[in-house]
């Protein structure tokens, strides 16, 4: 495996989901990872990400995947965010996804694209602003681009309750309503509680 990087040890570099599956020594594999930081040097936070890493089969004789990310933060106020799993062999997405935020006190601006080869492409805008000082109002709209029709729709309530945030919310797509209450304690981020109720 041959990897570059910039200011950052070879132990911190993403793991391909796919080597696991593949035999070692039938397979060439090259990463490659570079890294832009913006402020004095050795405190500055990472501006700008972007990563490549793909296979070429010896056994097979010919590539496998491609996977690239990019993550593009130029201040605190904007992000983009986009990863993608590309078939080398076709030349083809297998699945493609991005998002961007603008942050533009006191509202937030939104827009993700997601993408599975045979299944879905949806565009989802969403915007979010403040209803009081602890309370937030969002909503998104999530169009599929392929039939050019609305994929769903959702409203949600936020609440700052200093160790919790809490979310009450509708959410409507082409199969069902749901009807939901969320608890996010802050000492264990990426976790939460939720409570839903399905409407027929």
């Amino acid at each position: 495996v041959l990897s570059r990087d910039i200011g950052e040890r070879p132990g911190r570099f993403y793991q391909y989901d796919l080597i696991d599956s593949l035999d070692s020594d039938q397979v060439v594999s090259l990463q490659l990872t570079n890294r832009l930081l913006a402020g004095p040097s050795g405190e500055g936070r990472e501006a700008l990400r972007f990563d490549l890493k793909g296979d070429y089969s010896l056994k097979r004789g010919r590539p496998g995947d491609l996977y690239s990310l990019i993550n593009y933060s130029p201040d605190p106020a904007f992000s983009f965010y986009s990863e993608g799993d590309c078939d080398l062999d076709r030349l083809a997405w297998r699945s493609l996804s991005s998002s961007m935020v603008w942050h533009r006190p006191p509202f937030d601006f939104g827009l993700s694209h997601s993408y599975q080869r045979n299944e879905s492409e949806l565009l989802t805008p969403f915007v979010s602003l403040p209803l009081g000082r602890r309370w937030r109002l969002e909503t998104r709209v999530a169009f599929n681009l392929k039939d050019d029709g609305l994929e769903s729709r959702e409203v949600s309530l936020w609440k700052d309750m200093h160790c919790w945030e809490g979310r009450f919310g509708v959410y409507h797509d082409r199969k069902e309503t749901e009807v939901y209450l969320l608890f996010y304690p802050k000492i264990f981020p990426g976790r939460s509680l939720k409570i839903k109720s399905l409407i027929d």
